[in-house]
């Protein structure tokens, strides 16, 4: 026999169970169990006969001497795992688990659902649960319970008594409860509910082989009984269903007394059981929705979203949700104006009365919001033409737990899928037109087993960037994995900086770097060749009639977008405005000096005296000295000229071939400028991109909407801006462009990475929305002027094993994506349906910081993913 605090123990392990030995068929109720049960009937009195088909609620004594013991008593599930309570004999009362309410053990993952969660799903999910009950309750060794509820072909409700050593159905008991339901439900449509109608609905019960549940023991089974006595029915009724209700008994008593296997703790790891209890919740969500509005799906989430609570709930799950999809607030409704106010309630909270006053009085406010309600708990309360009447919609699912707030944020923002019910609903059969299926058009947040990963072969992720951190290669990080889109991990690492004072949080947003080319430029690009406003043979001089003089002017977009363009790789525009009349000596040193003492790299130091021109910058903000810089530093604001100047009179060989440039996206954010009247590009990516996406943290400038502590530093910046950078780019010639450049300046998360590179993967659509045609991004994301390995715009996997890669070489060949200077990386594999993103602050506190790269911490973890996915390599070094 198992014991019992062993037993306790293996709680802790998942949702777990394993399928353990049962009884084969022949073993199930049996001859010899109908042949004992015919023997014992027959020496039963009336009143045992009676007793024996009563399921007495747990309020029931047992040492009640004056009447007759029942046939079974409903217990807690977690009361009877714990107890080492065993029936004496086959006549002996047998306590059996009750799981209408459901049940939860400690450290379980999720609660086995309620009888309300059950009744709206459909039949494969039930059965899922009828075989994850048999196998619970065959190793725990309880001997019977109160299985899941049924519908007949009367549509009337039942539940069903059943041992979980039996596979056959017929095994099963049906069992109804007594005796308002059974006057109620049973009787033919008489006028008034009489004693007489409750023998006829009694008759039909046991005529069935069922027996009865009962709140009040002692009152039933007198009513019972004096049905019998007063031959209201004729006793010989009670033969076939109390033989039955012996033969069960007699099977599970002896069952119960054999001997049980021993099990390892590893032995009850089972994710198929953890994913199957998550798409229970997942699949028991309805969606109501109102004739008149077409509010979801959402489509635009450039949207603001309020929330109202009413009573008592895990609310703030909803919330931290729906803030990874949208621009939503954590806090209550206030008096900003809202577009879309989500009403959040349980059955806790069920006052209407109330309700209807909150309601009105947010419509009163915010005129033109949709107001929408979301509940989680019991539905037996719901008037749903009154919620309908109130709410321009209505989301709902029966089990008010943390994650079932979870899964409403991702149903609401289609995340999660919601499918119309196949099943009875038997509290919703009057409201079924109003019931609306939602599709899945954005992320869902998930976990790795869903796409069929074990999270043991990601867990190396870990280690990578412990030792990382460990050895000062970053302070920290983010890292973010996407397969089907659905995010499985998600995971931040570290501090802000070595101090260890702040840790990395999912709402953190670094600077993003060169990411900015891919998240900010290419997505415009794209969308202006969509639409029919440049070509990839357009030259410069197409689009600037001045640059026809200069060598620039021949320079096409293609050529940009590919680095063929023969410019330089980079310009160091700051070094350009050093007030070298006012330094005393030469600018650098090779070793460290009283006069050179500013160290910018391993073995190269800085002249103390080095000043930058008055005439340029200023730490004084004025009509002319606009831009900001970083803290308290300003720029002219006609330097941003100086620079395209700078690009226009800089060096160029047009038969160079590749060479990674800066200067070649400075020029595309010109052309996109001007293509859109001269608005600024962080505006048209907000605008065409950011805002609808619900990518609200993707931002250039982030100190404008952002407080300092989300902003994760950069560099301290000793040489050109002296000070430690937080919230102004670490790019020295996006900083003088204002942080608002083609190749640097946007700052984000992993989160909205996620967003824009989901839109790539799935071809230019996204929440609905198509930004782009699938062509285009096919085109744009293909390698196309071999053996240049990258795409237009986009960086690729080299397919040439004798050059290095920017990526693991489990990368496909069709995959692509781009890293970025202080320490990111994004990769999108269409082969896999898998993206990938790094976010780390590497070049803090300084930039020559290199430890990140010589460690190959983004491509090592690009490996451990590939592996877990069971990927091939295309390169052999």
């Amino acid at each position: 026999m198992i014991n019992r605090s062993f037993v306790i123990f293996l709680l802790g392990s998942l949702v777990f169970c394993l399928p353990v030995t049962v009884l084969s068929s022949s073993d199930n109720i049996s001859d010899n169990s109908y042949s004992w049960a015919d023997s014992v009937y027959n020496s039963m009195t009336l009143e045992e006969k009676i007793a024996q088909l009563i399921v007495a609620s747990p309020s029931f004594l047992k040492v009640n001497e004056d009447i007759y013991q029942p046939g079974f008593i409903s217990a807690d599930t977690y009361e009877l795992l714990a107890s080492d309570e065993m029936p004496t004999t086959p006549l002996s009362p047998f306590s059996v688990a009750d799981i209408k309410e459901g049940f939860i053990i400690p450290y379980m993952d999720f609660p086995f659902p309620s009888q309300h969660t059950i009744s709206f799903l459909d039949n494969d999910n039930k059965e899922f649960l009828k075989s994850y009950l048999d196998r619970f309750f065959t190793f725990y060794n309880v001997k019977a319970f109160i299985g899941l509820s049924g519908i007949d072909d009367d549509h009337i409700e039942s539940r069903v008594l059943k041992s979980p050593f039996s596979q056959r159905r017929d095994d099963e008991i049906k069992i109804y409860d007594m005796p308002s339901y059974i006057i109620g439900k049973l009787t033919s449509s008489k006028g008034n509910l009489t004693f007489y109608s409750a023998i006829n609905s009694l008759e039909r019960v046991l005529k069935s082989n069922s027996i009865i549940y009962s709140d009040n023991f002692k009152s039933d089974y007198e009513t019972i009984l004096r049905v019998f006595k007063e031959r209201w029915l004729p006793e010989s009724l009670l033969s076939d269903v109390c033989k039955k209700v012996l033969a069960f008994k007699y099977e599970t008593y002896h069952y119960s007394k054999k001997e049980k296997e021993s099990y390892e703790i590893e032995d009850f790891r089972n994710y198929d059981d953890y994913l199957n209890m998550r798409k229970i919740y997942e699949n028991s969500v309805i969606f109501f929705k109102n004739d008149d509005t077409d509010l979801f799906p959402l489509k635009n989430l450039d949207l603001n979203i309020g929330f109202v609570s009413y009573g008592d709930g895990d609310y703030d799950n909803f919330k931290y949700i729906s803030h990874l999809y949208a621009n939503t607030l954590f806090k209550e409704i206030d008096a900003e104006k809202y577009d879309l106010v989500f009403f959040l309630f349980n059955d806790k909270a069920l006052s209407l009365t109330e309700i209807t006053k909150e309601v009105a009085q947010i419509r009163n406010r915010y005129k033109n919001a949709a107001v929408t309600a979301v509940f989680a708990g019991n539905p037996s309360g719901i008037n749903i033409d009154e919620i309908l009447s109130m709410f321009d919609s209505f989301i709902f699912t029966p089990e008010d737990i943390s994650f079932s707030w979870n899964v409403l944020a991702q149903v609401v923002f289609n995340g999660i899928e919601v499918k119309k019910p196949t099943g009875k609903l038997s509290f919703f059969n009057s409201h079924a037109d109003k019931i609306a299926a939602m599709p899945s058009t954005r992320l869902k947040h998930s976990f790795p087993y869903e796409v069929g990963i074990d999270i043991e072969d990601l867990l190396e992720i870990d280690k990578i960037m412990e030792k990382a951190i460990d050895r000062k290669a970053t302070p920290g990080g983010q890292v973010l994995i996407a397969k089907d889109n659905k995010v499985i991990w998600n995971r931040c690492y570290g501090t802000h900086t070595y101090d260890k004072v702040r840790d990395v949080q999912p709402g953190d947003i670094y600077d993003l770097a060169s990411i900015t080319k891919i998240a900010a430029t290419m997505p415009i690009v794209m969308h202006l060749y969509d639409s029919g406003k440049i070509s990839l043979s357009d030259s410069l001089k197409n689009h600037f009639p001045e640059m026809a003089k200069t060598d620039k002017g021949e320079i096409t977009v293609k050529e940009l977008l590919i680095h063929e363009s023969g410019l330089s790789s980079y310009i160091p525009f700051y070094l350009e405005t050093i007030d070298y009349e006012k330094m005393e000596g030469d600018m650098y040193s090779r070793r460290e000096t009283s006069t050179h003492s500013l160290r910018i790299d391993r073995n190269l130091f800085v002249n103390n005296s080095t000043t930058f021109r008055q005439d340029i910058y200023s730490f004084n903000p004025d009509l002319n000295f606009n831009i900001p810089v970083a803290q308290d530093f300003f720029i002219h604001y006609s330097y941003r000229d100086s620079i395209y100047n700078r690009i226009l009179n800089s060096t160029r060989i047009p038969d160079r071939g590749y060479l990674y440039s800066d200067l070649n996206f400075l020029l595309l954010q010109k052309i996109v400028e001007k293509s859109h009247d001269g608005s600024s590009l962080d505006v048209i990516a907000k605008d065409l991109f950011y805002g609808t996406l619900g990518a609200h943290d993707l931002k250039f400038n982030p100190l404008k909407s952002v407080s300092a502590g989300k902003i994760v530093p950069t560099e301290k910046d000793l040489l050109f801006r002296g000070q430690q950078l937080q919230g102004y780019v670490q790019d020295q010639g996006a900083a003088m462009m204002g942080g608002v450049a083609g190749h640097a300046g946007l700052f984000g998360n992993v989160h909205d990475i996620a967003k824009i590179s989901q839109m790539f993967l799935n071809g230019g659509t996204y929440g609905g929305l198509r930004y782009f045609h699938e062509a285009t991004v096919n085109m744009f994301t293909s390698q196309v002027n071999p053996p240049n390995r990258r795409g237009l715009g986009f960086d690729k996997q080299e397919p040439d094993s004798d050059k290095s890669s920017p990526v693991s070489d489990y990368a496909s060949l069709s995959s692509y994506g781009h890293s970025g200077y202080t320490g990111t990386m994004v990769w999108i594999d269409p082969k896999y349906d898998l993206i990938y993103i790094f976010l780390s602050n590497r070049v803090h506190p300084h930039q020559y910081n290199r430890e990140l790269l010589r460690m190959n911490v983004r491509t090592d973890i690009q490996d451990v993913i590939y592996k877990a996915i069971g990927a091939e390599k295309v390169r052999e070094k």
